[in-house]
Formats: structure tokens, C-alpha cells, sequence
């Protein structure tokens, strides 16, 4: 993947995506711009990819990927740690946004 094969991508009408940052097994995290915040800040988002066939273990992937964002939700207020700001599902892809600290 190019690393500006996303460059510009909007996701949920929110978040324009500036750079990709990293590539994994299950996502990608990109820098994006928040359009809907005052000065647009910078923040991550990270998406889901849709790469399993096998629709029990889609599930089990989707539901670990929930879990992590409702508790960075949570934990979210400790200075160290990561603000959520949106976790929403897009054409089936599940995306969380991240404030750059």
C-alpha cells in the first residue's frame, strides 16, 4: 500500500485522512484532521480492516476492537492516556478517533 493511498480520504464526513502510519494484521492507524473542531486539530484514527473470510472469527475481532475503544473511553480522562473522541462503523469498517497529544 502507498503510503498516500488514503491521502485526503474522508471518514464518517469527519475525519480527513493526512497520513497512514501503520499497517497491521487486523488495521491501519492514520494522522487525520478533525473538520468538525475549531482549527481542525490533528488526531488518529484507527480502522478496522474487513480481512477475515470467516464470520465467527469477524465477530470475535469486531467485539475485541469495541472492547479496546469503550476502555480507552474509560481510561480516556488520565492525562497519559489517549481521548476518544468518535468509535462509529463505516460501510462496515469500525473506526475509533484518537486526540494527538
Amino acid at each position: 500500500m502507498s503510503e498516500y493511498s488514503n491521502h485526503n480520504r474522508i471518514l464518517a464526513r469527519r475525519y480527513r485522512v493526512l497520513k497512514n502510519l501503520v499497517k497491521g494484521g487486523f488495521g491501519e492507524i492514520y494522522i487525520a484532521e478533525d473538520l468538525f473542531r475549531p482549527g481542525n486539530p490533528k488526531c488518529v484514527v484507527k480502522r478496522l480492516r474487513d480481512i477475515h473470510q470467516n464470520p465467527g472469527t469477524r465477530i470475535i475481532i469486531q467485539d475485541l476492537f469495541n472492547a479496546e475503544a469503550e476502555l480507552l473511553e474509560k481510561l480516556g480522562k488520565h492525562p497519559r492516556i489517549p481521548t476518544l473522541l468518535a468509535h462509529f462503523e463505516e460501510n462496515k469498517e469500525f473506526c475509533e478517533g484518537l486526540v494527538v497529544a
